[in-house]
């Protein structure tokens, strides 16, 4: 009877471990068709006296944590490549409302003999926007940590971000 018992209450746990409450006014709706958006990401890569940086490589991931691909830069420092992503919900609301849907990525910076740099929000769109990554060489004795920097993001993407959410703003 012990046992049943426990058997019972081990199952009611598996079944109510993870239940909550969901705020349905930011988060998607889990029935949500998960969307996609394809477009280029431009990098262009040099040093602290503006000359390109060869052979850097930049890792592209996605914004649910999958890694998508490795770039290099060529003897420009640039690098570019069409990508689909996962739908940035957070910009936009489509392009019935005079807005342009985006994806939105993470790009790690890494050459030999500089310091690795990270670039967090970086678009993907139609739009596209060049990533200027100014790279500093490491420093013999010094913590040489990543640095970090928010992608290029187009002024009418920030514009609609801050529309998108300001009726959460409480009056004062």
């Amino acid at each position: 009877m012990k046992k049943i018992i426990l058997a019972a209450l081990i199952m009611s746990l598996m079944f109510t471990s993870g239940c909550g409450s969901v705020n349905k006014n930011i988060t998607a709706d889990a029935s949500d068709k998960e969307m996609e958006i394809t477009g280029k990401v431009y990098f262009n890569v040099f040093n602290e006296n503006i000359k390109p940086l060869t052979d850097a490589d930049i890792l592209l991931i996605n914004s649910n944590g999958i890694y998508i691909d490795t770039l290099n830069t060529d003897e420009k420092g640039e690098a570019q490549r069409e990508i689909t992503v996962p739908i940035d919900k957070r910009y936009g609301i489509g392009k019935e409302n005079g807005s342009n849907l985006r994806g939105t990525i993470t790009a790690i910076i890494k050459k030999t003999d500089y310091i690795d740099k990270l670039l967090f929000e970086v678009p993907v769109s139609d739009a596209g926007a060049v990533q200027v990554v100014n790279m500093h060489p490491v420093i013999e004795g010094s913590k040489n940590e990543p640095e970090v920097m928010l992608g290029y993001n187009r002024q009418n993407e920030i514009m609609q971000l801050v529309d998108k959410y300001k009726e959460f703003f409480k009056e004062k």
